[in-house]
C-alpha cells in the first residue's frame, strides 16, 4: 500500500515558503547599511565622506548610522513628516533621518549651527 501524502504537512511547507517569499520581497531594496536610498550613497561618499576620514561608501553610511543611533547625546529636530535631524557643534556633523532611521544624508555644513537651526522642526525627539 502506497504512503499517502499528509495534506497538513503539504499546507505547512506551502506555508513557510510564502513566509520565506515575503521575508525575501521585504528585504529587497533594503540598504544593509541602513541608507534610504542606496543609489544616492555613492554620490553623497564621494562630496561627504572625505570630511569624516571615511575610507569607503560602507564606512561612510555607517558613520552616519552610528551617529544617528548616538543621537541622545547632540541636538535632535523631528519634523512633522518623521524625518529626524541631528546636530554635533563639537564636531559640525549633520544628518538628516528618515522616519525609519535610515540616512537621507550625513555632512558638515559649512555655517554650522547657523544651518540646523534653519531647519525644521522641533526640538527633541
Amino acid at each position: 500500500m502506497k504512503n499517502k501524502p499528509n495534506k497538513s504537512r503539504w499546507v505547512q511547507i506551502l506555508i513557510l515558503l510564502v513566509a520565506l517569499l515575503l521575508l525575501a520581497l521585504n528585504y529587497i531594496g533594503e540598504s544593509p547599511l541602513h541608507w534610504g536610498n542606496i543609489n544616492t550613497l555613492q554620490d553623497h561618499f564621494d562630496r561627504h565622506g572625505p570630511a569624516f576620514d571615511a575610507m569607503d561608501a560602507e564606512d561612510y553610511a555607517r558613520q552616519a548610522h552610528a551617529f544617528y543611533l548616538n543621537r541622545e547625546q547632540h541636538q535632535v529636530k523631528t519634523d512633522t513628516d518623521g524625518t529626524v535631524r541631528i546636530y554635533d557643534a563639537t564636531t559640525n556633523a549633520f544628518g538628516a533621518y528618515n522616519a525609519d532611521g535610515t540616512t537621507r544624508t550625513y555632512f558638515k555644513p559649512s555655517n554650522g549651527q547657523a544651518y540646523f537651526d534653519r531647519q525644521p522642526g522641533h526640538k527633541g525627539e
